[in-house]
């Protein structure tokens, strides 16, 4: 006897797995506020550990890692219009690339906030930043 997927009631293929990130990526730049929710959630957690392995004392004092983690992807997800559709891995490496772009820029200015050339970037001082 041959069993067909309708002896089963199995939905469609397409339906029982989750939307490719490429699909999720072209979506996205054009516009699909629902595929860039999905991009999100499904980064988060890969953004959260680049954030926590490549945070030093520098922006854990600055910045809460969850701000950080909220401020990278945000910017990763502004700049979707340069990104390339070409495959999966490709695009969680240049995920990986923001985050660490973001990370080095918030240490950066960081680091002029301490020398006092935050002032005239327009960056809050360390002490104003822990303040708030």
């Amino acid at each position: 006897m041959t069993m067909t997927s309708a002896d089963h009631d199995l939905p469609p293929l397409s339906d029982a797995l989750p939307p490719d990130t490429t699909v999720l990526v072209l979506a996205a730049q054009q516009g699909d506020r629902k595929a860039l929710e999905v991009l999100f959630e499904r980064y988060l957690p890969r953004v959260r550990r680049i954030v926590a392995l490549r945070t030093g004392r520098r922006l854990e004092i600055l910045y809460e890692q969850e701000d950080l983690v909220q401020q990278a992807l945000m910017r990763a997800f502004a700049d979707l219009h340069s990104y390339e559709k070409r495959s999966q891995a490709q695009f969680r490496n240049w995920i990986a690339r923001c985050v660490e772009h973001e990370l080095a820029d918030l240490a950066r200015k960081g680091a002029a906030a301490k020398r006092g050339g935050a002032l005239r970037a327009g960056v809050p001082p360390p002490d104003r930043v822990l303040a708030s």
